[in-house]
């Protein structure tokens, strides 16, 4: 069960009926997050109303006035029954956005900018001259993930700056390494 759950499962210790709105409220989770999770609950609910008593829920559903979702009304099924111990919720996956996924991938890069400098100034020092194309399939074998090749490329040219590395002055695909 997900913390959002778990929050909308505690309301009902308050009350037995709450409506949309007055969740929403009392939980201060977003309209996008709150549908997603309660249409949910709502299908399993239509689902179990068609006869299959097989999958039961522990909240029924009740349309006042069909139509708009802030006159749906939940309430605790005290009939609810279940011989399992544990009773499994499934969560509802909330994806992220654009700026969320971005930000993160930023982050994410930050903290392994320094691997991939090491592994990069580890294999140069090993081998003291390789091409450009060498070192890229080196170090993504040496790396336990999935390196972007933009990524290693501005890392590299990070480490020219520094004076880790040098290209060769004949062959601009060449890289040495500097002692």
């Amino acid at each position: 069960m997900s913390a959002f759950q778990g929050a909308v499962i505690l309301l009902f210790n308050q009350k037995n009926c709450w409506q949309f709105h007055e969740i929403m409220t009392a939980t201060k989770i977003s309209f996008d997050v709150f549908g997603i999770m309660l249409f949910f609950y709502f299908y399993l609910v239509k689902y179990i109303n068609m006869g299959c008593h097989h999958n039961r829920i522990a909240i029924d559903c009740w349309l006042r006035k069909r139509g708009t979702e802030k006159n749906i009304e939940y309430k605790v099924n005290a009939a609810y029954t279940n011989r399992a111990i544990r009773v499994k919720v499934n969560q509802v996956q909330i994806e992220e956005t654009k700026h969320e996924h971005q930000s993160t991938s930023e982050k994410i890069f930050h903290d392994r900018q320094y691997q991939i400098d090491a592994c990069i100034v580890r294999i140069l020092k090993a081998r003291k001259t390789l091409t450009h194309q060498q070192l890229m399939v080196e170090v993504l074998k040496q790396l336990r993930f999935e390196a972007d090749p933009k990524q290693m490329k501005k890392r590299i040219a990070t480490l020219i700056e520094n004076e880790y590395m040098e290209r060769d002055k004949d062959n601009s695909s060449v890289y040495h390494y500097k002692a």
